[in-house]
C-alpha cells in the first residue's frame, strides 16, 4: 500500500498524485486522521461504450492510501493540487460511454428538431408572395385581361398601384392611365402558400415593414434568452431550465396559430425565441457534461442531426398544408414531446456536484452505473468521493477566460455573417439541399477533430469559409461559383457544430451554459447585421462577399489564440482554464 504523507517532497507528491489520478474504482473510508482508498479489483469488469454498446475490459488498479496529519482530522487532499480528484474519475467508475449516455443523447438532442422547425418556419408562414391590387370582375373580360388593363407594368406588374378605372353599365372598362392609385385590397400569388401572415394581414406596400419583424423579433428573443436562461441554467440547474423553456416554447408556439392580429403574433414570436436557447443550448450542455472525454466529439456532433431533420420537415409538411395557421399548429405538435423527454432527463451530475448537492448527484450516478452495468463498482463510501471532487472545485476569474470568451463571441458572430449567393431555386429544394449537406457534415466532424484536433480544424474551416466568400465576390456566375457556394456552406455547417463543442470544452461548469448563451447572443447580431450590411452596400454582391469574407477570416486568425482541447477533460473551475 502506497503511503503519501502531507510533508512528502514535491517529487514524491507528483509521483503519488499520478497514481491517484488514474481512473479507479475506489472505496473511501474517512476517519479523523486519514482517508483511505481501498479500490476493488475491477480487472475483467465490462465497460459499455457509447458508439456500439459493446463492452470493453477495464484494467486493474493498485491500492492507495492518503494519510492526513492536519489538525481536526480533515482531509488535506485539497492542499495537494496534483492529487485532485476530478469528475472524469467518477465518470469512469460509473461508465462514461454506455447505454445511459446514449439514452440521454437521444432525449436531449430531440430539442434540436423542435428549435430547427421554428428557426426556419418563418420562410413559409412569413412568406411575402408576389402581389398586386385586387381586380374587379367585369362580364366582358377575363381576369388576366383586366389585370393587364388596370395594373401598371414595366418588367413586372406593380405591386402597390393600379390605374384609375371605371366599369360602365355596358360592361366595358374605362381606364385612365394618367392616374395611379394605391391599392385598397390585394390579390396574392398562391403557388407556395395559400395564406401566410403577410397575406392575411396585408403586410405589403405601406405595411411591409412589419413582415421582416416576424423573424427579427424571434431572433431578438433568442438574443435576450440566451444569456438570461443560460445564467438560470447555471444557477437553478439544467433540468429546471429545460422545463421552463419548454413550457414557454410550447405555449407561445400554439398561441401563434390562434393569434387575432399581427401585434399579438410579433409578441408571441419574441416569447418563442426567448425559450428556444433555454431548450437547445441547455440540452446540449447536459449531453456534453455526462459523457467521457473520448466520446465527447461524437456526442457534440451527433446532437445537431435532429436540428437538420427539424427544418427539412418544414417543406415536407408545407407541401400538403398550405394554410399558415394549420402549418404552425401541426409543426408545434413535436414540441409536446419535449415535455415527455424532459421527464426522463436527469439533472447533470457534474452540475450537482459543483453545487454541493451530493445526495442528488449520488442518485443520478448510481442510475448511470446501473444502466451501464457498473453498479458493482460503486464503493461503499461513494458520497465521500463526490465530496472530495466538490472540495477541489474552487472558482477564480482569470484573464485567460476573458480572452477565450472574446474569441468565441467573434466566431459566433462570424457564423451568422456567412451569406452565400446561390442560384434561384425552389425554397423547398433549398432547405432540402441544406439539410442534405449538414447531416453528412455532422458525421464527418468526429473523424476530423479526433485526429486533427479542435483548433487546427476550426481555424482551417473558418479560413475556408472566408476564402469561399471572397472568391464568390470575384466570380459573377458559372459552375465554379456554385462550387464555392456549397464548399463554403459545407464548411460553415461543420464550424457551427464545432463552435458549440469547442465553447463547452473551454468554459467551466459553473458558467458553461451562461457563457455559451452570451456567445450565442452576440452571434445573433450576425444574422441581424447581415441584411443591414447588404442594404448599406446597396445590394452589391461583390462588396457584401468581401466584407463578410474579411470578417470570417479575422475570426479564423483570432482563433490562433485559443488553446487546444483535444483529450482534455471539461474544466470545472476558472483555474482549470488557466492550466
Amino acid at each position: 500500500e502506497l503511503q503519501m504523507e502531507e510533508k512528502s517532497s514535491p517529487g514524491q507528491l507528483a509521483s503519488d498524485s499520478k497514481a491517484f489520478n488514474e481512473p479507479v474504482t475506489a472505496a473511501f473510508e474517512v476517519t479523523n486522521k486519514n482517508i483511505e482508498l481501498e479500490p476493488e479489483n475491477v480487472s475483467g469488469k465490462n465497460v459499455p461504450t457509447l458508439e456500439t454498446g459493446v463492452e470493453e475490459k477495464s484494467s486493474s488498479v493498485m491500492p492507495l492510501s492518503l494519510n492526513d496529519t492536519r489538525e481536526g482530522g480533515q482531509s488535506s487532499v485539497q492542499e495537494m493540487p496534483n492529487a485532485k480528484l476530478v469528475f472524469e474519475d467518477i465518470l469512469y467508475i460509473v461508465g462514461g460511454s454506455g447505454f445511459w449516455q446514449l439514452k440521454i443523447l437521444l432525449l436531449a438532442s430531440f430539442s434540436g428538431c423542435c428549435t430547427g422547425i421554428h428557426h426556419l418556419i418563418h420562410t413559409f408562414i412569413g412568406d411575402v408572395p408576389a402581389h398586386w391590387c385586387r381586380i374587379p370582375t367585369a362580364p366582358l373580360y377575363t381576369y388576366n385581361e383586366m389585370k393587364e388593363m388596370v395594373i401598371p407594368k414595366d418588367d413586372e406588374h406593380s405591386s402597390c398601384f393600379h390605374y384609375s378605372y371605371e366599369v360602365n353599365v355596358t360592361g366595358f372598362v374605362d381606364v385612365n392611365r394618367n392616374v395611379s392609385l394605391p391599392c385598397s385590397d390585394f390579390d396574392f400569388n398562391q403557388s407556395v402558400m395559400h395564406s401566410s401572415i403577410p397575406t392575411e394581414f396585408e403586410l405589403v406596400c405601406d405595411g411591409t415593414s412589419l413582415a421582416p419583424a416576424i423573424q427579427s423579433l424571434y431572433m431578438l428573443g433568442i438574443m435576450v434568452g440566451s444569456p438570461t436562461l443560460g445564467a438560470l441554467a447555471d444557477q437553478l440547474g439544467r433540468k429546471k431550465t429545460i422545463l421552463l423553456s419548454s413550457v414557454i416554447f410550447l405555449v407561445a408556439g400554439f398561441l401563434i396559430s390562434l393569434a387575432p392580429n399581427v401585434w399579438t403574433i410579433l409578441v408571441l414570436r419574441f416569447i418563442l425565441g426567448l425559450g428556444a436557447p433555454g431548450i437547445y443550448a441547455t440540452s446540449y450542455v447536459l449531453a456534453i457534461e455526462v459523457v467521457a472525454n473520448e466520446w465527447r466529439s461524437k456526442a457534440g456532433s451527433y446532437f445537431n442531426i435532429p436540428f437538420a431533420f427539424g427544418y427539412v420537415s418544414i417543406p415536407l409538411v408545407g407541401y400538403y398544408v398550405r394554410e399558415w395557421r394549420q402549418l404552425q399548429f401541426i409543426l408545434c405538435i413535436p414540441s409536446i414531446i419535449l415535455l415527455a423527454t424532459w421527464y426522463y432527463l436527469p439533472e447533470s451530475p457534474r452540475w450537482l456536484i459543483s453545487k454541493g448537492k451530493m445526495e442528488e448527484a449520488e442518485k443520478v450516478l448510481r442510475e448511470i452505473a446501473k444502466m451501464n452495468g457498473m453498479i458493482a463498482n460503486i464503493p461503499s463510501n461513494f458520497k465521500s468521493l463526490l465530496q472530495l471532487v466538490h472540495d477541489g472545485e474552487q472558482c477564480h476569474d482569470t484573464p485567460e477566460d476573458s480572452k477565450n470568451c472574446l474569441q468565441r463571441v467573434w466566431n459566433f458572430f462570424d457564423r451568422y455573417l456567412q451569406v452565400f449567393r446561390s442560384p434561384t431555386i425552389s425554397l423547398r429544394l433549398y432547405l432540402a439541399i441544406n439539410a442534405g449537406m449538414e447531416i453528412p457534415a455532422y458525421f464527418l466532424i468526429p473523424l476530423l477533430i479526433d485526429y486533427g484536433g479542435r483548433k487546427p480544424i476550426f481555424i482551417g474551416l473558418l479560413l475556408t469559409c472566408g476564402m469561399c466568400l471572397i472568391t464568390g465576390g470575384v466570380l459573377k456566375q458559372g459552375d465554379f461559383l456554385l462550387v464555392m457556394v456549397y464548399m463554403g456552406k459545407f464548411a460553415s455547417c461543420i464550424v457551427y457544430a464545432l463552435i458549440y463543442l469547442f465553447a463547452s470544452e473551454l468554459m467551466p461548469t459553473s458558467i458553461r451554459t451562461y457563457a455559451i448563451g452570451m456567445a450565442s447572443m452576440v452571434g445573433r447580431l450576425g444574422s441581424t447585421c447581415a441584411p443591414v450590411i447588404v442594404d448599406v452596400l446597396g445590394g452589391e454582391h461583390s462588396l457584401s462577399c468581401y466584407v463578410f469574407g474579411s470578417l470570417v477570416t479575422v475570426g479564423g486568425l483570432l482563433s490562433f489564440m485559443l488553446p487546444e482541447t483535444l483529450d482534455k477533460r471539461l474544466p470545472a473551475t476558472m483555474d482549470d482554464i488557466e492550466v
